[in-house]
């Protein structure tokens, strides 16, 4: 029986991985659980299981936010020798998490996460780091709504499942109440030393000069409505 050139494909690991490479993080954690063979493919690849935010990847870049040149840019390579009051790498924000959108790079919350991120079935997703590269540390700041944590609890957790358990042994006495009873909450996520790439991404291919000219624009329209 002739062998179609598909089947010699997906029967091909260097070929498949080439593949799952190219695919979204969704997509190639839906083709781990096609079969044994897939599965084998993404568990054994060191590139598909940091894709997956199984295993961290390295640092790539940082954004440098004060206290620079002006025709410095802002966003460079990490290994760059760039010093300044506020350097942070960028991370990639893991899609279970709700990026925290910005227009400004001198915001630091990365993610935000409410009830629905508890009711999650058990899964590989327990086993992901919340960022890739890993935060040393990541910071939760709650809302009034959600109980007695308060403003902010600094942690060294570094997957999602880490995250789920931590703030729920936190908060056993909230979280074990009917679902009913929870009411509506949000954690924000912020990690020391990093940002996201939606942050980045503002200040992509600008220079001190730009983001200085921004912000005299910025405290010029504050001033006027001040004035009004």
């Amino acid at each position: 029986m002739a062998i179609s050139a598909a089947n010699t494909v997906f029967q091909t690991v260097e070929l498949v991985e080439m593949i799952l490479l190219d695919c979204s993080m969704e997509d190639a954690a839906r083709a781990r659980e096609v079969n044994s063979f897939f599965k084998d493919i993404v568990d054994c690849s060191k590139s598909l299981r940091r894709k997956m935010f199984l295993d961290p990847a390295l640092s790539s870049e940082k954004l440098c936010c004060r206290e620079g040149k002006p025709g410095q840019p802002l966003v460079v390579q990490h290994g760059d020798n760039t010093y300044g009051d506020d350097i942070r790498t960028i991370v990639k924000v893991h899609p279970l998490l709700q990026v925290r959108r910005c227009h400004s790079i001198e915001l630091a919350d990365l993610a935000e996460i409410d009830e629905r991120f508890f009711n999650r079935a058990p899964g590989m997703w327990e086993n992901m780091l919340a960022t890739q590269p890993p935060c040393a540390e990541l910071k939760f700041t709650s809302n009034d709504e959600f109980g007695p944590m308060g403003v902010r609890k600094v942690s060294q957790a570094q997957t999602l499942g880490q995250i789920r358990d931590e703030l729920a042994a936190y908060h056993r006495g909230c979280f074990l109440l009917p679902k009913r009873a929870l009411g509506r909450f949000v954690i924000t996520i912020s990690g020391r030393g990093a940002t996201s790439e939606d942050h980045s991404q503002v200040a992509k291919g600008r220079t001190y000069a730009h983001w200085e000219k921004r912000l005299r624009g910025l405290r010029q329209i504050r001033e006027r409505e001040r004035q009004l």
